[in-house]
């Protein structure tokens, strides 16, 4: 295939809402780069992106699902999707996809040079993505791998499970004891699609060095570090008083922010940061303790608030605005999480030119290769995340105001609209030249 300088794209993605909003991101930003790009999702409202279902259509189709669940739950039909609290599995057969494949083929009208692929579930399984390949005529494709469900046989996170390296089977989210469970055959019909798709695998190191380089669905395949844009012009620094006062937060506090959508996921580790917020209190004067105040965004099935010594608010789900504001305001973000391929909300922080203390993992792997942006604790040492948000706290004005700096900058290499949709036009540029 000849190389284009500007290829035409089609990018893949189930969801325009919450994190899904990467989607129309990339859309805009490879846009900016002068690019011919198509957006494919299940529904949006957006005049200039290809929605598969009509308003109307998803409500019939949501109804459909209402339907099915309600007959689940009255025990009238078999639920084949039950399994294991704590694990979510989306692709239950890949040769049946959620979307009817005639219906996603129908809705490409032109040709493309690059298709990109992001979020999946509810859309697409790897029979969407082998019977659009044929029709594109074997185009490069890349894989952005926001999670983990391309990994193996089709869990969204493998938790402790390792049976992704070996082809899956006797899968734990089933109680599985067969080798050759659905979620085996899964990963022999997705190992049959890759052996005749040309792709590359985008993730961060976490998800390359720990996962993905290491399952054999990959063997052979290229896999280029990538990370999630986050908009800058969205996730930017504002003036800290005038927005805390919009807030109703007080112009003299210490405020610490953590988040996450929902905080009780033991992925997120707020037993790690709970201890690290009593080491650190019990490590201050009276009168330093009475300067923080915690702040979280999120969703908690309990009270956590006997769990934080100091000063607590929890201003619960955000909109995205907000979000941006309380980041601005914040003299630190507070990052806990033990297994997690990110989080968004740390590259967010650092765009809104806040200082990050985060667990040695997910995103921050990367960030400290850029720059220092904070602090970076030994993995699941609360004594040591306390540490760090010491460190920032006892920072003078100067220094504190050159990281603030840092981290903004930092952010614009990393993860800024330019920079990705660069990074996604290198990685085409590598696999049409190569």
């Amino acid at each position: 295939m000849p190389y284009s300088a500007q290829p035409s794209i089609l990018i893949l993605s189930s969801t325009t809402e919450g994190s899904g909003v990467l989607g129309t991101d990339i859309l805009d930003s490879l846009r900016d780069e002068g690019c011919d790009v198509d957006l494919m999702t299940i529904h949006d409202d957006r005049d200039d992106v290809i929605s598969v279902f009509s308003r109307e259509e998803l409500k019939i189709s949501f109804l459909g699902r209402v339907r099915r669940f309600t007959r689940k739950k009255l025990g009238l039909q078999l639920d084949p999707s039950r399994i294991v609290s704590g694990y979510c599995i989306y692709y239950l057969d890949e040769e049946k996809p959620p979307v009817n494949v005639g219906i996603v083929l129908d809705k490409i009208k032109k040709k493309y040079d690059f298709v990109v692929v992001l979020f999946w579930h509810r859309f697409l399984s790897f029979s969407t993505i082998r019977s659009v390949d044929e029709k594109l005529g074997h185009v490069p494709w890349a894989f952005v791998a926001v999670d983990f469900s391309t990994l193996g046989g089709g869990c969204h996170f493998p938790h402790d499970c390792e049976n992704w390296k070996t082809g899956c089977g006797n899968c734990p989210a089933f109680r599985s004891h067969d080798a050759n469970d659905r979620t085996h055959r899964n990963f022999l019909y997705r190992k049959s699609v890759l052996q005749h798709l040309n792709v590359t695998l985008c993730c961060n190191t976490f998800m390359r060095d720990n996962f993905y380089s290491k399952s054999p669905l990959y063997a052979g395949k290229p896999i280029e570090i990538s990370y999630n844009l986050i908009d800058e012009d969205v996730f930017t620094p504002k003036d800290m008083i005038a927005t805390r006062r919009s807030l109703n937060l007080p112009d003299d506090k210490f405020i610490l922010l953590f988040g996450s959508q929902q905080l009780y996921d033991p992925k997120k580790g707020m037993e790690y940061l709970f201890k690290a917020l009593k080491i650190f209190y019990d490590s201050m004067a009276e009168n330093e303790r009475e300067r923080v105040l915690i702040l979280s965004v999120g969703r908690t099935k309990d009270d956590i608030s006997q769990y934080i010594p100091f000063d607590y608010e929890n201003r619960g789900y955000v909109a995205i605005d907000v979000l941006s504001n309380l980041y601005s305001v914040s003299n630190v973000f507070v990052c806990s999480s033990v297994f997690d391929p990110g989080p968004m909300m740390l590259n967010q922080a650092l765009s809104c030119g806040t200082p990050v203390v985060a667990f040695d993992n997910g995103g921050m792997l990367d960030v400290k290769q850029f720059a220092d942006v904070g602090y970076v604790a030994k993995l699941k040492d609360a004594r040591d995340l306390a540490e760090g948000i010491k460190h920032v706290f006892t920072m003078n004005r100067n220094e504190y105001e050159a990281l603030r700096s840092t981290c903004r900058e930092t952010a614009l290499k990393m993860t800024s609209r330019h920079a990705i949709a660069s990074r996604l036009l290198s990685i085409y540029s590598k696999m049409v030249t190569n």
